[in-house]
């Protein structure tokens, strides 16, 4: 969970990074629609990656509490026999 929560971290970076690209003019040829649709999908993007993380956070949460269950059954059942 916690490399998930980097990689958000380093997205929100990039996302940060990105408006203040836009905001020191560095993007003096594209009009202000190009740069208004630019940052949409930027934004897009990395709401994308952030629930993908999510996602995978999420799986190997499960896995890792079935696996701890599983473990659980196997000494259970090997202690009765």
């Amino acid at each position: 969970m916690e490399k998930e929560r980097a990689q958000v971290s380093a997205l929100e970076k990039k996302q940060r990074k990105f408006d203040q690209v836009c905001a020191i003019g560095c993007l003096k040829n594209l009009s202000l629609a190009e740069m208004l649709t630019m940052r949409v999908f930027v934004s897009q993007l990395l709401a994308e990656e952030k629930a993908i993380s999510e996602k995978n956070a999420v799986e190997r949460d499960n896995a890792e509490r079935d696996a701890r269950q599983n473990e659980t059954k196997v000494c259970v059942t090997n202690n009765f026999y």
